[in-house]
């Protein structure tokens, strides 16, 4: 078993190679992550967007792109709150290939429900976060879910998920994709 490989095997969820293999167990779990009652509040930083839009030849990013694409599917099928901010749009800006940062942009605009204003107290905890060690514009991601009151961050950056997580930073579960579909995955059981 690889490291993406849940411990059901074929019957749940397993990422192989640039995708899924979709057993009987999974299409159970979004049945149940789609009738759940509680309102969750989804914050995805700015790789989230990107990502969709990187070499999908790559098989590891082309796998992060499904995860992605599902997780978003699965959100919006439960009408879970997709929370953004200025800061994915502030690092959005700094795209310069400008093909690749409409694109973003219009997947950006028509994935989120809402959007969180970086405000003077937003911008005190992503200071306090960047203390810690955090990077700052992942500082500003943190601080803003927090400030949207998000369950979770989504990201694809290993080095932000570890940092939140070593030092037990936030209440925000700073997690990738595949992390969130093995959790609702394991909710459902």
């Amino acid at each position: 078993m690889d490291e993406h490989s849940s411990k059901r095997g074929n019957k749940g969820l397993k990422r192989n190679g640039a995708g899924f293999a979709i057993g009987i167990d999974f299409l159970r779990t979004v049945y149940y992550f789609i009738s759940m009652e509680k309102q969750m509040i989804i914050y995805n930083d700015t790789c989230i967007y990107g990502r969709l839009f990187d070499d999908q030849f790559d098989h590891d990013i082309a796998a992060d792109t499904i995860d992605i694409i599902l997780v978003i599917a699965l959100c919006k099928a439960n009408k879970y709150t997709i929370v953004g901010s200025q800061a994915v749009i502030f690092e959005h800006n700094k795209i310069s290939n400008i093909v690749r940062r409409d694109a973003i942009d219009e997947q950006y605009k028509r994935t989120i429900d809402r959007s969180v204003t970086i405000t003077a107290n937003v911008k005190a905890r992503a200071q306090a976060l960047q203390t810690e060690g955090v990077k700052l514009m992942d500082s500003y991601h943190l601080a803003a879910a927090e400030a949207a009151g998000a369950d979770v961050l989504l990201t694809v950056d290993k080095d932000f998920i570890k940092i939140v997580a070593k030092k037990n930073l936030s209440d925000v579960k700073v997690i990738n994709p595949l992390t969130f579909l093995r959790e609702v995955y394991l909710w459902a059981q």
